[in-house]
């Protein structure tokens, strides 16, 4: 008898439990640069999420709470920032914007088994992981695609400045692989995110011949600068590089050295996105990544429909198969990340064109 009453109480409060976890929100911890060079990159991310939150039902948006940190894009605020809404907010998930700081957290996500959603481009982010996914275009992708361009352009031979950064050295070495046998990189130049006196490098590649190009894998604050610097001390060469050439502030910045110059992003996101973000933000508001951050609070949405639990959201996405969002159609893949294609796009002094894909 008293081992029925037992088991009756435990059911009870198992059911009790179940109820109290329905009735709570699940909780998003957003790290994002907010501030500092990269704060255009991370409120564009930011916009996107809100965006696809105020589109939710009132019944969605109360299943789920958006909490945002800053990290001014520096991995020690990146992890105070997840151990305060670990302890503090007792968050369900976390996103995480760049490889550098995306990188110093996944370990510790991972052990903790919060799923986690990096906006990266260096693949050991998320490899051989369980609780970490990274919604992004690859860096393979990117270079392939970089390379295509190259060679339309009859690039033989290019010159390599890239940012001693995670993002900023896969997406060259991806490059690299792409382009063996094709492109010759005469100059590799790996430079520390504060140098921004490059006047000794500039020297060495004037001494250069029949160069082609530089490829610019450089963040946000030094890509502007640097281009800028290459200008005034006489180089002419054509430049091209990747996403952080559609930073609207990094081509005011560079006082036109960016201007007419090519690169390679994630594809523009799809019409119906893009007028709903226009609408609600005007049309100079910065879009870079924004679709990636709608999709990713509309995925969690999607999962949370289903099955409200930390596990159930982490296993949606990457079993996600054939999402259309507003990146396009797109599945996880089996090394944690997603088919997100990329594109070749110019700057132009109003707008950023997308060439071809």
């Amino acid at each position: 008898m008293f081992r029925l009453i037992y088991i009756a109480i435990l059911l009870l409060c198992n059911a009790a439990f179940v109820r109290a976890q329905e009735a709570r929100p699940f909780k998003v911890g957003i790290i994002l640069a907010l501030s500092g060079e990269g704060m255009f990159f991370g409120q564009s991310l930011k916009n996107g999420m809100l965006l696809a939150y105020e589109s939710l039902s009132k019944e969605d948006q109360q299943a789920m709470q958006l909490i945002f940190e800053d990290d001014s894009m520096v991995s020690r605020n990146t992890i105070t920032a997840f151990n305060k809404l670990r302890s503090v907010d007792d968050i369900d998930a976390v996103v995480t914007m760049t490889s550098g700081t995306s990188n110093a957290l996944a370990p510790l996500a991972e052990r903790q088994k919060i799923p986690m959603i990096a906006i990266a481009s260096d693949k050991t982010v998320c490899a051989n992981r369980n609780y970490v996914m990274n919604h992004w275009a690859t860096p393979e992708v990117e270079a392939e695609v970089a390379v295509q361009e190259a060679e339309r352009r009859n690039y033989k031979k290019i010159i390599a400045l890239t940012t001693l950064h995670d993002g900023g050295l896969a997406v060259k070495n991806s490059f690299k692989i792409a382009a063996k046998n094709k492109i010759e990189l005469v100059i590799e130049e790996d430079i520390a995110y504060d140098n921004r006196d490059i006047r000794s490098i500039i020297a060495k590649i004037k001494t250069k011949k029949d160069v082609d190009a530089i490829m610019l894998a450089l963040l946000p604050g030094q890509l502007a600068v640097l281009a800028k610097q290459l200008r005034q001390y006489g180089v002419s060469l054509p430049l091209f590089g990747f996403e952080m050439f559609e930073d609207k502030e990094e081509v005011k910045a560079s006082d036109g050295a960016l201007i007419n110059q090519w690169y390679v992003n994630a594809s523009d996101a799809t019409g119906e996105y893009t007028k709903k973000y226009i609408s609600r933000y005007g049309d100079n508001a910065t879009r870079i990544a924004s679709n990636n951050g709608f999709d990713i609070i509309m995925i969690i949405n999607d999962a949370l429909k289903k099955e409200r639990s930390r596990q159930f959201v982490n296993r949606y996405f990457h079993t996600l198969k054939d999402y259309r969002g507003a990146s396009g159609v797109y599945s996880a893949t089996d090394d944690n990340r997603f088919s997100l294609p990329a594109a070749v796009k110019l700057v132009t002094d109003k707008e950023f064109i997308q060439l071809r894909q």
